[in-house]
């Protein structure tokens, strides 16, 4: 079979990038996956000398102090070498680069033959002539409304409907997304797949030295964009009673990734006066977006990974699929969508709750040593079940296309 990815929209951020390797992942395992031929897609018009700088001079203003909301992100720059040579690690595939604005899609892609195509983050045009498969992210702003405009919401609810309405088959991230899908856009069950949760397993351990950010030995890690879902002070509460309830106080909190939520341009600087309040400036150590690398080799030196979400779209967010991919220790929130992850190595708290937080951390720090080569039976178990779904999805989608069709 010819499979096309549709990169659209995912080559333009890290997790993006990971929800690509997973799918990958499964591809790779389908049956007869030796006589596949995978092709990822990816619309470069985006990439130009003044799309790069717009990007640059955003990202700048984004850092003043300004109350102005963003309409939207420019694309990042996307760096095609790297993006290859990552998803590589999960199959072979090769590059369809959409130059031409003027020409039709389906006419760019008709010389590759394919004979499906997804994840499509938007929907196909109705004489779209391969059978696709739709991709719907999550309900937030059904959940946290005040995180959106009302432009913003309405922009979202006509195109989850459009999706649902003309889509042959929808792939989501989660069971509760299928459920958020079907009580709110009466969206057909059969028309949605749940990909199962699937950690990208099998990943090497990266040498490499953390010296440079001079941090303590013993510490937890948490890297999440400081966006105000992400929780983060729950996590700074938990912390500081964390080191009521014993001798822990060598214990230090590590913070990674981007320091503006450009939906609350002052939310950043309220948590550095929150760390301040609790008095635990010298143990919390913001080390805003550092590079992949760089945040792997912190997490596999930590104690464990926090995640403290009050909303995800996938079980967990990709922090937790690095973590157990590298056999890490999670603590997080028992949200929802969280609690698809059936994981000994993860800890649930109560959402919101300092408390339950740093209880779990206590019972975490107490734990035996996790020792390595533990994964590879739960990796072929969970990627055989994630290569299922797509299975099922993929002759699904091709069935009904070819029934709308006739």
């Amino acid at each position: 079979m010819r499979i096309g990815i549709n990169g659209d929209m995912f080559v333009e951020w890290g997790g993006g990038i990971d929800f690509l390797r997973i799918l990958l992942r499964g591809l790779n395992a389908l049956p007869n996956a030796s006589t596949n031929k995978l092709y990822l897609i990816v619309p470069i018009k985006k990439i130009s000398n003044l799309s790069y700088l717009k990007y640059y001079i955003k990202k700048g203003f984004n850092a003043l102090p300004l109350q102005k909301k963003y309409i939207a992100a420019l694309p990042k720059p996307l760096n095609l070498k790297n993006i290859e040579c990552v998803l590589k690690q999960e199959a072979e595939i090769e590059f369809i680069l959409l130059k031409d604005n003027k020409t039709s899609l389906d006419q760019q892609l008709a010389p590759y033959q394919l004979e499906v195509v997804l994840p499509c983050f938007y929907p196909m045009d109705a004489n779209f002539s391969i059978p696709w498969l739709g991709y719907l992210y999550d309900f937030q702003h059904k959940y946290l409304p005040h995180f959106f405009t009302q432009a913003e919401i309405t922009k979202r609810e006509i195109a989850f409907e459009t999706m649902v309405s003309q889509a042959p088959a929808i792939i989501v991230n989660a069971k509760t997304v299928k459920e958020d899908a079907i009580d709110f856009l009466n969206a057909s069950p059969a028309q949605l797949f749940a990909l199962p949760f699937c950690p990208l397993y099998g990943q090497e351990w990266i040498e490499g030295s953390i010296d440079k950010f001079k941090l303590p030995e013993h510490f937890f890690i948490l890297s999440n964009q400081f966006w105000k879902h992400k929780d983060h002070s729950t996590a700074f509460r938990a912390l500081k009673a964390f080191y009521a309830m014993g001798d822990f106080n060598h214990i230090h909190l590590i913070c990674t990734g981007e320091m503006q939520d450009y939906r609350f341009p002052t939310y950043a600087a309220e948590l550095k006066q929150l760390i301040k309040e609790l008095g635990i400036e010298t143990q919390v150590h913001l080390l805003g977006y550092i590079s992949k690398q760089d945040q792997v080799l912190l997490m596999q030196n930590a104690i464990a990974v926090l995640q403290p979400t009050l909303f995800e779209g996938g079980p967990g967010g990709g922090v937790v699929y690095e973590a157990l991919a590298r056999n890490k220790y999670v603590v997080l929130s028992d949200i929802r969508v969280n609690k698809e992850i059936e994981d000994v190595r993860c800890t649930f708290f109560e959402a919101g709750n300092p408390i339950d937080f740093a209880q779990k951390l206590v019972q975490t720090v107490q734990k035996e040593k996790l020792e390595p080569a533990q994964n590879l039976a739960l990796q072929t178990k969970q990627t055989q079940a994630l290569a299922q779904v797509l299975h099922e999805a993929i002759h699904f989608a091709i069935y009904h296309h070819k029934k709308v069709s006739v």
